[in-house]
């Protein structure tokens, strides 16, 4: 068994925290966009008038493979690292900051989140697309008016959400894993790790 951490935040810290989302074609919460027309708001079709992209960018307590300077283990964002996360993260005002593939030098202009929200199942806040995704992960959807990334999207060079932060690492944790294989996707390439001492 691999360690497990959990990643947190510092609120108090300016450093801490996502400062973007990445639209990327293997996104590391293993689950897709979810595309909407007009007959059915559902389905997994393409609108060419709506252009919306519907996905979890973070999953709650879903443990993520990573391999890195501490070796091969799992991090996990718990369901108040998360409400942490969106609050400083919209606070900022960094909704629209988004980019291709972790590329810093590809941050897209024609795209403005429409919708942000927190799974709260206790609250009646659950789609029901999102039936299956744990309580606490964090759902955006995104307007995308570039043309060009709507082909990418619509070709599946892009299939999902990935964000991008500087985080802290607890101590290992025991945490019941959920998955039975590892998966060797990432959370993302980009993020800067700071190891708690």
């Amino acid at each position: 068994m691999l360690p497990i951490y959990n990643i947190n935040i510092d609120l108090t810290d300016q450093e801490t925290g996502m400062y973007t989302v990445s639209l990327v074609d293997l996104p590391a919460v293993e689950c897709n966009f979810l595309t909407f027309d007009k007959e059915s708001p559902i389905a997994l079709k393409f609108d060419s008038d709506k252009h919306i992209i519907t996905g979890v960018a973070l999953r709650a307590d879903y443990p993520i493979y990573r391999n890195n300077r501490l070796g091969e283990h799992y991090v996990v964002f718990t369901k108040e690292t998360i409400r942490q996360c969106v609050e400083k993260f919209s606070k900022l005002g960094f909704n629209n900051f988004v980019n291709i593939d972790h590329n810093e030098n590809n941050y897209v202009d024609n795209i403005t989140m429409i919708e942000s929200f927190i799974i709260d199942k206790e609250r009646g806040i659950c789609p029901i697309e999102f039936s299956n995704i744990e309580d606490g992960s964090w759902i955006v959807s995104y307007k995308v008016n570039d043309l060009n990334l709507w082909d990418k999207i619509k070709s599946g060079e892009v299939k999902g959400f990935s964000i991008e932060g500087i985080f802290n690492y607890s101590d290992p944790v025991d945490v019941e894993m959920k998955k039975t294989e590892q998966s060797t996707i990432s959370i993302d390439e980009l993020i800067e790790e700071l190891i708690s001492e």
